[in-house]
């Protein structure tokens, strides 16, 4: 198991703080971001500590919508998405693989959301991802 890092709210997450809890995951974060602000414009991603979680998480939004929740583990990071039960759907007609379409269709609803969340420890991973940002920022 896994253990959640970023937990000290006196220590922003600046890239050299990342890098440092990232280790061999950062290349795949830094095309993260590269491809954040390659394929979205508008979208904005924002650092803020948290104190219900006692962790930093990052924060993507496209206006007043968030578009996904950013959290760094030892080893990789998650990117989580939150459906209703009128858009989880739609996940399941995006060129994603079926892994990622049966988690989605398998996941216990967090109160009236349902999550998708990506473990993402190397740049390949990043094509699924990518494609269902572009779907959760085009919703209305």
């Amino acid at each position: 198991m896994s253990n959640q890092l970023l937990k000290d709210e006196r220590i922003f997450p600046t890239p050299e703080i990342l890098h440092e809890a990232l280790v061999e995951a950062y290349p795949a974060y830094a095309q993260f971001l590269n491809m954040l602000s390659e394929s979205f414009t508008g979208m904005s991603f924002d650092w803020r500590y948290y104190k219900d979680g006692k962790a930093w998480l990052g924060k993507g939004s496209a206006g007043k919508k968030t578009v996904f929740w950013f959290s760094v583990w030892e080893g990789f990071f998650k990117v989580s998405f939150y459906f209703t039960e009128k858009t989880q759907p739609g996940v399941m007609n995006l060129e994603i693989s079926e892994e990622l379409k049966a988690q989605s269709r398998n996941a216990a609803m967090v109160g009236k959301l349902i999550p998708l969340i990506f473990d993402v420890s190397e740049e390949s991973q990043l094509k699924d991802l990518i494609t269902v940002m572009k779907y959760k920022a085009a919703l209305k």
